[in-house]
């Protein structure tokens, strides 16, 4: 609306070098026209009545006697819809401003239109443009070089060669996959972001290209940096001035097609040449332009090429606002009941797509920016992570909710009890409630199921197995003998031994005889004195072939131990296991801490399937001592879920924090598993809500990251 009432009472001059352009036709079939200003290389979409009022504009002219001459062709026109369309040419500056009154009125304006550098600088660290060349010369001057790679012949050449090459990629699918470990050097990195970067060049001249060749200039090709990651940009803001919605999805989707094109002769470079920095570079380009093409560029919720071609493929301009309007329209219409009319008139199945589109784009938009957000938070320095994070979830999260829940509050006199809004209370209390409740929960972790008292009986030294004393499952005592062992190479040095103990002993006796010199005598002693010990050795180490049991236990495995067998002493004989006492020791996550208490029931079931009868209790819970993880088997790289790295030693280090959590039984069992068995303990947690869950996570994290 205009200020004063003076200036709502002529239609002011329009600016003359505005262009006026035919356009196609809009969703609904009506022919479409545009306003062109090139100041700012903008287009503004007008309506049929909106082209007959510019056709009859006169300046000078009073708004009453514009609209007689408008509600000749238009004869439902009041003088509102004049006032409005004014208004539109007065907001976009497409009318002469000359007047001291008119001149402040443009400062008020603009002042209206600036952003505190506060606002600025959070929507322009996410995202902003910086202009770099303008193309125009050299696409004219190359387009006729290239204009044969639009040929359909091409197009089947290239689709041949792709399927060819993804055929003999399957083939070496493992070696392709595996090719991404070479780019773990600062060597394979350069060429990575090469080969992205000639891509991306690519794929911006697809887009410029194309423009050209439907006759649309490209005003720049430049650099956009998203959360302050540089992406090219090309302008075909031109584009609008087609009246083919096909000619536009082409302008749109034709990068998304380079990109594809080299993917297909990427892949079939590399199926075909051997290894090296061409097949290297090959691998390159094939993996980043199916990645960035098909899980980036097609995506209708970010404002990239998939969203231009779903919006032209639709043939809608300004797809996102006007489905976010038909959105927060048809939401507020099913929780309140209220019959609010349409953002604007459009088919049934139109407002459908519009509906659904503004949905998934918020859902969408949440994960999105909470993604940004945790980037930002881990790219930045702690301090300004922690504002950047704050300020992304408040600004582009929490206050889009705010401002549409204050919109509520501002349409309370027309909101009442019915059955929409009695549902919809009727769900926020179920959900509240369903938070609110404790709920008694179990807790599913990794657990290793083991005896308190086992061992391994090994042979004191290589021998052979001359007797057995035991057979599998027989019950033992400490001391009880297990089996005699015989070593011959021990016979034969304990005989050795005898023999040079006589020797020595008889020389020492005629020595004694004779009475000789006391210096002799005393040296003959000493090596008798030391072939005695050297024999009372000998004679430890025969008595230790008989072994004996350590523990009071069962014998659980001897397949090693058999009469007549040799045996080494790095072989086990026996497993004895005492099956009296057991424990289970499992491994918790720190999340999952404040849902577990000591004095706990829980169960054992084993990877076998095989589940523990009876039932057990936590009776400790301690912090991790050491982040070298004891037990292989429940490593996530054997198959488990603790997660582990590798280090120079060759030992598992624990990711993460966690906690032990010792159990034991409740009673003695007969049942009996294998000495070691790994499996789930599935423990009775504290009843905890949904809401205290995650308040204490969410406590935990703060806690955690504040901590400088």
């Amino acid at each position: 609306m205009l200020d004063q009432p003076t200036e709502q009472q002529f239609l002011p001059s329009l600016r003359q070098n505005l262009k006026l352009i035919k356009g196609g036709v809009d969703e609904e079939g009506a022919r479409r026209w545009l306003i062109f200003d090139p100041t700012i290389n903008k287009y503004f979409s007008l309506s049929r009545v909106g082209l007959d009022l510019m056709r009859i504009w006169q300046p000078g002219q009073s708004y009453e006697d514009f609209l007689t001459r408008a509600q000749v062709t238009h004869p439902f026109l009041e003088i509102d819809e004049i006032k409005a369309f004014v208004d539109f040419l007065d907001l976009n500056g497409l009318i002469v401003r000359t007047s001291d009154q008119d001149i402040e009125k443009l400062k008020y304006q603009n002042s209206r239109r600036k952003q505190g550098w506060f606002k600025w600088l959070i929507h322009n660290y996410l995202f902003f443009r910086i202009p770099v060349v303008k193309p125009d010369g050299f696409l004219n001057a190359t387009y006729p070089k290239i204009k044969w790679l639009y040929q359909s012949w091409v197009s089947w050449i290239l689709i041949i060669v792709g399927v060819i090459g993804i055929l003999l990629t399957v083939r070496q699918w493992d070696t392709f996959t595996h090719s991404f470990s070479y780019f773990y050097s600062w060597q394979g990195l350069l060429f990575y972001f090469a080969g992205l970067s000639v891509v991306k060049i690519l794929h911006e001249l697809g887009h410029a290209y194309t423009a050209r060749r439907n006759g649309c200039r490209v005003g720049s090709i430049g650099l956009a940096f998203i959360v302050m990651f540089p992406v090219l940009y090309t302008d075909t803001t031109d584009a609008w001035k087609l009246s083919s919605k096909y000619q536009k999805l082409a302008i749109a989707t034709a990068g998304i097609k380079v990109e594809l094109c080299l993917a297909l002769i990427a892949t079939f470079i590399w199926a075909i040449v051997p290894d090296g920095i061409f097949r290297s570079v090959a691998f390159v380009i094939a993996s980043t332009t199916w990645i960035s093409s098909l899980l980036v560029n097609v995506s209708p919720f970010l404002r990239f090429d998939g969203y231009y071609a779903f919006s032209d493929w639709l043939g809608c301009e300004n797809l996102q606002s006007r489905s976010f309007a038909f959105g927060r329209w048809y939401l507020r219409k099913l929780i309140f009941g209220i019959d609010l009319p349409a953002p604007e008139p459009l088919s049934l199945d139109r407002r459908k797509i519009f509906i659904i589109y503004a949905w998934f784009t918020w859902i969408y938009r949440f994960f999105l920016f909470m993604g940004i957000a945790l980037l930002v938070y881990h790219f930045a320095f702690k301090v300004l992570g922690i504002i950047l994070f704050l300020v992304e979830i408040l600004w582009f999260i929490i206050l889009p909710i705010a401002r549409e829940i204050k919109a509520w509050g501002q349409m309370k006199d027309i909101i009442h009890l019915n059955k929409h809004t009695f549902i919809a209370l009727l769900l926020l209390f179920s959900v509240i409630l369903l938070a609110a409740i404790p709920w008694q929960t179990s807790i599913s972790i990794d657990a290793v199921f083991k005896y308190k008292r086992h061992t391994l009986v090994y042979a004191p030294e290589p021998a052979r197995v001359s007797r057995v004393y035991v057979s599998s499952s027989d019950e033992v005592k400490k001391g009880d003998p297990v089996a005699d062992l015989i070593s011959e190479d021990l016979e034969y040095k304990m005989l050795s031994g005898q023999i040079e103990l006589g020797k020595i002993q008889a020389k020492l006796d005629r020595v004694m005889a004779v009475n000789v010199d006391k210096q002799q005598r005393e040296v003959l002693e000493f090596s008798l004195q030391r072939a005695k010990q050297y024999l009372a050795g000998l004679t430890l180490r025969a008595d230790a072939l008989r072994v004996v049991s350590p523990i009071n236990g069962t014998v659980s495995n001897m397949s090693a131990l058999s009469i007549s067998e040799y045996v080494s002493s790095s072989e086990p004989l026996v497993s004895l296991v005492d099956y009296g006492e057991y424990e289970v020791l499992a491994y918790l996550p720190e999340e999952q801490l404040q849902a577990l208490q000591v004095g706990a029931s829980a169960r054992f079931i084993a990877n076998n399937g095989q589940m523990l009868n009876g039932e057990l209790t936590v009776r400790e819970i301690k912090q991790l001592g050491s982040q070298q993880l004891e037990y292989p088997e429940l490593a996530s790289v054997f198959g488990g879920h603790v997660p582990v790295r590798g280090n120079e030693a060759r030992e598992l280090i624990v990711e993460g924090a966690f906690y032990e959590v010792l159990l034991e039984p409740t009673e003695v069992l007969e049942q009996r598993f294998d000495i070691r068995t790994p499996g789930k303990v599935v423990i009775q947690g504290v009843p905890k809500s949904w809401a205290a869950i995650f308040f204490n996570h969410l406590m935990a994290v703060v806690i955690r990251e504040i901590n400088f």
